[in-house]
């Protein structure tokens, strides 16, 4: 019977340790690649903004990517935290306010949100009273209906160019001085981007002057920041056959590739183990018990 009872705590033992091994497994597991659906909430905001005479544009994309982000609550304050503005994205990711002579040349805190993605608050400053000013001067606007010859006719009146964007071309605005029943179509000027629909449209990254760069690990393709694509390993010269699975199992996509084991995989592993050992104990404790009763 001693035999048993030194075979049963050498077993005892054995669980133990292959228990304190599933656990640290386990662990390491869940810390490196974290539990399903940690990545969906770490998706970056970034916040892009246009100030003209007319309105201001605010654009969220998710960082790095051209992708915008409908839905996201935008909220504009002052530097002492008087709103200005708030509202929610449109379809394209952009949301319009007017600029009012009260915040013109100011600067502005810029918040964006979005349930499942990292917030952005980014501070811009409103464009200058005095451009716009200059801007309304610019135009000098032609007067008909008099008789410069005799001075009889009608009183002369103004005639405008425009009245709204939409009377502009695609590249200009429509100028309208204080208190004015219309303007002039002017064009629609900036830095690092181009002019579409009335407004400045700004490139994420360039090398045009004024341009930004992207950041690390990123390269600027066509004005917009991309993930670096890291170079394919060297063939080592084995062929095809040679053990090498070159089969596309899926197997990458679910597990991270080379880059560890998935934690399902470390419990199934040690359900395997417990199992094999249970299965030794059992039969070790079968021999032990036939001995003694011999």
């Amino acid at each position: 019977m001693r035999g048993g009872s030194d075979t049963s705590d050498i077993m005892s033992k054995i669980f133990a340790i292959l228990a304190v091994m599933v656990l640290v497994m386990s662990s390491v597991s869940l810390a490196q690649y974290g539990s399903p659906g940690d990545g969906d909430s770490d998706k970056p905001l970034e916040i892009e903004f246009e100030s003209s005479c007319e309105q201001n544009v605010v654009t969220v994309y998710h960082k790095n990517t051209p992708n915008t982000v409908s839905g996201a609550q935008v909220t504009v304050t002052t530097s002492l935290g008087d709103e200005v503005f708030s509202g929610e994205t449109d379809s394209n990711g952009q949301i319009t306010f007017d600029s009012h002579p009260d915040y013109c040349g100011m600067s502005v805190i810029i918040y964006a949100s979005k349930a499942g993605y990292i917030p952005d608050e980014e501070t811009h400053d409103l464009i200058s009273c005095e451009q716009c000013e200059e801007e309304e001067e610019e135009p000098t606007p032609p007067t008909t209906g008099g008789d410069e010859e005799d001075g009889t006719g009608d009183e002369g009146t103004t005639e405008f160019e425009c009245d709204a964007n939409v009377d502009c071309e695609d590249n200009e605005y429509c100028a309208i001085a204080v208190g004015a029943a219309g303007g002039d179509c002017m064009p629609v000027v900036g830095e690092c981007g181009y002019a579409e629909n009335h407004a400045w449209v700004s490139y994420e990254c360039g090398d045009e002057a004024g341009c930004p760069s992207c950041d690390s690990g990123f390269e600027c393709s066509d004005h917009v920041c991309m993930p670096v694509e890291e170079e394919p390993p060297e063939d080592d010269g084995a062929e095809p056959g040679d053990g090498e699975d070159e089969t596309d199992t899926g197997e990458d996509e679910e597990t991270g590739g080379d880059e560890g084991i998935p934690l399902w995989m470390w419990f199934v592993g040690g359900v395997v183990v417990i199992g094999l050992a249970a299965l030794v104990y059992w039969l070790l404790m079968g021999q032990g018990a036939a001995r003694g009763r011999r």
